[in-house]
């Protein structure tokens, strides 16, 4: 039977995930069970993340990673992809909460995720949006934009390479040509 290894978005949205989840048991303790809902919720699963929270007028966020443009970097035997993307971090807290838990939350996004290097990933800047009364005057709504780029290596068949080595989280490559 073959096995599956994810590669590109589905390898992406699984690093992320799992790092988000890490990091966030990092977070001060009144904000470290907030419910995150990633995208794509299946409706398989038993409880709707979103939906749950709503009911029981819990905080909550969603997060969704997008991606954009790719480009080609880097030539040789093997080349170097890069795509740029962004997560999408929609805070949502009822409003006898207010606006400071939402902002606390936000901070640990930011400290987590800006200027920060691993795996293939280097994420940039963080954006606030304070979007404010949300959902029909219920929630107080804050949205949270990390931006990123990923790096992958393809051969000349079309396979992709896994990084054996980085410099200042940049990949050593050593097909490289100028």
């Amino acid at each position: 039977m073959p096995s599956h290894t994810p590669k590109g978005y589905e390898l992406e949205g699984n690093i992320l995930r799992t790092r988000w989840i890490q990091r966030q048991l990092l977070w001060d303790a009144d904000i470290r069970d907030t419910l995150i809902a990633f995208d794509n919720y299946d409706e398989d699963d038993e409880i709707d993340p979103v939906a749950h929270a709503k009911e029981q007028q819990e905080t909550h966020i969603r997060v969704t990673i997008e991606n954009n443009q790719e480009r080609q970097v880097c030539m040789g035997t093997i080349r170097r992809w890069r795509a740029n993307g962004f997560i999408v971090a929609d805070i949502m807290t009822p409003l006898g909460i207010g606006p400071s838990h939402a902002d606390r939350i936000s901070d640990a996004i930011a400290k987590d995720w800006r200027g920060v290097g691993f795996y293939t990933f280097q994420f940039q800047g963080v954006t606030r949006n304070r979007v404010g009364r949300g959902e029909a005057g219920s929630w107080y709504h804050m949205v949270v934009i990390v931006d990123f780029y990923r790096d992958e290596l393809i051969d000349l068949d079309g396979n992709y390479v896994t990084p054996s080595a980085y410099v200042d989280g940049s990949f050593v490559d050593p097909g490289f040509v100028q």
